[in-house]
């Protein structure tokens, strides 16, 4: 699916594959995807399930498939992601606290925290077999005023956060 401009799901928005190991993908382009409903990433018959762009998430994401890697700027506005749904190569906004408290997966060496880590979030820093070791960066001086877990899922996989010239403050 294909994203020309800004667009708002309001309803359920389903990835998933009827047959072989298709690709199972979203991409947002320049616009944004405001999701107020639900996205599901289902396993189907298999094939990549990928969020590529903007994506405002102020409801609920739920990846049942083996996973769902959301790739570019995601904009945690009190939305969750449910099952193993990872940002990967992606710039984290916090904009608003989740009304329960939601885990966000990071995976890979590639994802910036823009923002402070908000009350009722907890970012699990996951080195996997997904992605391999990860390294959280910091864009500039965030706070944690949620929770951060840093720990590799299966092997040894390293699971780290990169401050680079800003600072974290830890508050939660």
């Amino acid at each position: 699916l294909k994203v020309s401009q800004g667009i708002i799901n309001d309803g359920t928005i389903l990835l998933q594959s009827s047959n072989n190991t298709y690709r199972s993908d979203i991409n947002t382009g320049s616009g944004t995807l405001t999701n107020l409903g639900t996205i599901t990433s289902g396993a189907g018959s298999g094939g990549e399930r990928l969020i590529v762009g903007t994506l405002n998430n102020q409801a609920t994401i739920a990846a049942d498939a083996d996973y769902l890697d959301i790739e570019g700027v995601y904009q945690a506005q009190g939305g969750t992601i449910t099952g193993p749904g990872y940002l990967v190569n992606c710039t984290l906004q916090e904009t608003a606290s989740p009304a329960s408290p939601s885990t966000i997966l990071v995976s890979d060496t590639t994802t910036t925290l823009a923002t402070d880590n908000l009350p009722g979030y907890t970012l699990w820093v996951q080195g996997s077999n997904h992605h391999g070791d990860t390294i959280l960066k910091l864009a500039g001086s965030v706070a944690n005023r949620g929770a951060i877990l840093l720990q590799s899922l299966n092997s040894t996989y390293r699971s780290d956060i990169n401050t680079g010239s800003g600072t974290l403050t830890n508050l939660g």
